[in-house]
């Protein structure tokens, strides 16, 4: 099932209830949206000054993962966003017991004809098919929102 029920949204405020808020924590794990406080250093580098702006840049638009993905600007969004890419990846694949097959997403792994091995391994690392090569939408939705943890 769905993580997010996008009917179950405050029409008014366009806000999650508590109720949505605690399952989005029960199958995700609790997180804070950061904040836009200032830390206090003695001494910071040039590099991390241009690491941070190149972050704030990607952070700087409702779309950082792309327009296709959809508006990722709050943790609500994101998650919204990573269900519809999911339901839209599962309309033109294969299946497996109603869950998207990994052989979907390893597609990013090929150079041409070749698998890139090392991509593959990574894109097994971050969507963590089961054995039989299945990922479901809360998984898949988890690995979205790990990555959006990052951002």
């Amino acid at each position: 099932g769905k993580i997010i029920d996008t009917d179950d949204v405050d029409p008014f405020t366009g806000g999650l209830g508590e109720a949505q808020k605690t399952r989005i924590a029960d199958l995700l794990g609790r997180w804070e949206e950061p904040g836009r406080g200032h830390v206090k250093t003695d001494y910071i580098s040039v590099g991390a000054v241009l690491q941070f702006r190149r972050a704030l840049a990607s952070m700087d638009t409702a779309y950082p993962f792309s327009g296709s993905f959809g508006p990722a600007e709050t943790r609500e969004n994101c998650i919204i966003s990573a269900q519809r890419v999911y339901e839209r990846l599962l309309l033109k694949n294969q299946t497996i017991n109603g869950n998207l097959h990994f052989d979907t997403i390893a597609v990013l792994a090929l150079q041409g004809d070749d698998l890139d091995s090392d991509q593959a391994k990574e894109l097994i690392r971050t969507f963590r098919p089961d054995r039989d090569g299945g990922i479901s939408m809360v998984d898949f939705v988890r690995s979205i929102d790990a990555i959006y943890k990052e951002l």
